[in-house]
């Protein structure tokens, strides 16, 4: 198995063994370049107990500035019911199948370092695979019958990682009237109607235009 390294640390190497996890086909990629498509975003995968899709940038990922590479990304598909602050820490390995010699372009982290998966970043993978004209031009095998297939392995090394925290949620012109048992920020609308708080036995609630609602389950800002 013949390997580079570029000098920003990815792995670029042939293989016979095909990806593992995920195979992502592409029909008409002549398409892309036609009607100017930015990205292309497989169904999802399960893979380490967690669900991804592959993300593929014909045209290179123009959010950092990349336009002569074609970019290969792997991003989290699915992470409702997630805790704040969780994170998932993955290897994972992309996959461009080269058809004529029926081998794949291998690209990795050439130290097969984790990638920290979290709330404000879900997506990452390799901006720089092989040059855009490299990719659409058939000499070079990576398109034939204007059809290229993509591949991936994941391997999460870090389980889900939840903190102690709380939400706070914005609701526009609802007013709190009092809670207890628990420490809450709230912010009350200024305004010539507003109605100062209040208890009921005990008992808390909303007013807004006469009517209760029920108080909600974690701490809010009332704006």
């Amino acid at each position: 198995m013949a390997t580079f390294v570029r000098e920003d640390g990815v792995s670029l190497s042939t293989t016979d063994v095909a990806p593992s996890h995920f195979i992502f086909k592409i029909q008409s990629v002549s398409l892309l370049t036609e009607y100017n498509v930015n990205k292309c975003t497989s169904a999802q995968f399960e893979a380490g107990g967690y669900k991804w899709k592959l993300i593929f940038y014909p045209n290179g990922n123009k959010r950092n500035d990349v336009t002569d590479h074609i970019s290969m990304h792997l991003a989290m598909a699915d992470t409702r019911g997630f805790q704040p602050g969780w994170e998932i820490y993955a290897v994972f390995r992309l996959f461009l199948l080269h058809p004529n010699n029926d081998t794949y372009l291998l690209i990795r982290d050439v130290q097969e370092k984790g990638r920290r998966f979290r709330e404000t970043r879900t997506e990452w993978g390799f901006d720089r695979v092989i040059p855009v004209g490299t990719f659409n031009d058939p000499s070079y095998g990576y398109v034939v019958d204007d059809v290229c297939v993509f591949g991936a392995e994941v391997y999460v090394h870090k389980e889900l990682r939840f903190y102690k925290g709380e939400c706070l949620s914005m609701i526009k012109t609802l007013i709190l009237l009092s809670i207890f048992g628990q420490s809450s920020i709230f912010l009350f609308p200024r305004s010539p109607t507003t109605i100062p708080p209040y208890s009921n036995n005990g008992r808390c609630g909303y007013i807004q235009t006469g009517r209760t609602a029920r108080a909600p389950t974690c701490p809010c800002l009332y704006i």
